[in-house]
């Protein structure tokens, strides 16, 4: 058995450009990954939001959520939520990145205003951006398997897989072989589990990162707080736990503890380790690894999913003009060629 494509990875991207790859441009597709499940804490949140400067950034962010949103409503109800996410910079640094974000953002139509906090101290600021799409876990990503069974998509746990030099894929699975003509790596995990550091290459690190669940408590100042220097981003819905995200390794319990102080003293009802791989240059990258040649899509943050029709028209060969435009600059590049979209890239604590 033979396919068009295989995709690595188990997250909200992976499970739509799998599904948009068959059901919407007819293309025969191996799934290599887990089935999704709600029990392990999400990894990233799923947030049709980025830390970008760029007013051509936020112009291809919008675009690429009205599309994505009307396709998630058109096989599902509930899909997406709309949430008032709040970023809040407390350095003289990401106060002028979120300077330029709220020019570039305002721009295409986002609203943002700024909110008071006492606990802030100068030059610290807090801003909430109005009505940004986010996934709603726990039923988006049920539609996009029962999408991808529906289209043909089929799941392998591999036992072995082999990428050949000129990027075909062999996969052995249930003691089969089927071959796909190339791969895609589309998220952390698939980054982490079928390329080392030599096939990543230079434009991409590795980031240790943290999910914590608390148990329940006092409501935050918004549904999502984003603490940009502090490397912490807060999650609740309803008056439930405080989904916590943490990046980096250095003193991330201080961080976390210093972003969750003023709920008072909260238990920890669950925690998972992984690793993130995020751009050095803070600009998505669309690229073909070097060895094993498998093509690699990162750096797009939490807005990856978002993206997923657009990266499906791409690897189907159906771009627009525009599409192919906004992809080629987000190659890997040589030399200086990716400065024209290079972003805020904040150093992890």
């Amino acid at each position: 058995m033979s396919f068009d494509f295989a995709v690595f990875g188990a997250s909200p991207l992976a499970l739509l450009l799998s599904a948009a790859l068959a059901g919407v441009h007819s293309r025969s597709v191996c799934r290599i990954g887990h089935d999704w499940s709600i029990w392990p804490l999400p990894r990233r949140f799923d947030l049709a939001l980025r830390v970008a400067t760029r007013p051509a950034a936020w112009a291809q962010l919008k675009l690429a959520t009205a599309e994505t949103t009307k396709l998630f409503n058109e096989f599902g109800k509930g899909l997406v939520e709309r949430v008032d996410p709040l970023l809040v910079a407390e350095t003289h640094a990401s106060v002028e990145a979120l300077a330029h974000l709220r020019a570039s953002a305002n721009g295409v139509g986002y609203l943002l205003e700024q909110m008071g906090d006492r606990s802030l101290t100068a030059p610290a600021q807090a801003w909430r951006l109005r009505d940004i799409a986010m996934l709603a876990r726990g039923r988006a990503e049920p539609a996009l398997s029962a999408w991808g069974e529906r289209v043909g998509v089929r799941r392998a746990s591999p036992e072995g897989v082999v990428v050949r030099r000129d990027g075909t894929v062999r996969i052995t699975t249930g003691g089969r072989q089927v071959e796909a003509a190339c791969g895609i790596v589309c998220d952390d995990e698939g980054l982490a589990t079928w390329l080392d550091d030599a096939g990543r290459g230079r434009l991409l690190r590795p980031v240790m990162a943290q999910s914590v669940l608390t148990e329940p408590a006092k409501s935050l100042a918004a549904p999502l707080v984003a603490y940009l220097d502090r490397g912490v981003t807060l999650r609740q819905q309803g008056k439930g736990g405080v989904t916590a995200i943490v990046e980096g390794s250095v003193a991330p319990e201080a961080r976390l503890g210093a972003s969750l102080a003023p709920l008072g003293p909260l238990r920890r009802a669950a925690d998972l380790l992984h690793q993130r791989f995020e751009t050095v240059d803070g600009a998505p990258l669309v690229a073909m690894a070097r060895t094993p040649r498998l093509h690699v899509v990162a750096g797009f943050g939490d807005a990856a999913v978002f993206f997923g029709p657009l990266l499906a028209r791409h690897f189907a060969g159906v771009a627009s003009p525009a599409d192919a435009a906004f992809l080629s600059a987000h190659d890997a590049g040589r030399g200086h060629a990716r400065q024209a979209v290079a972003d805020y890239a904040p150093e992890v604590p």
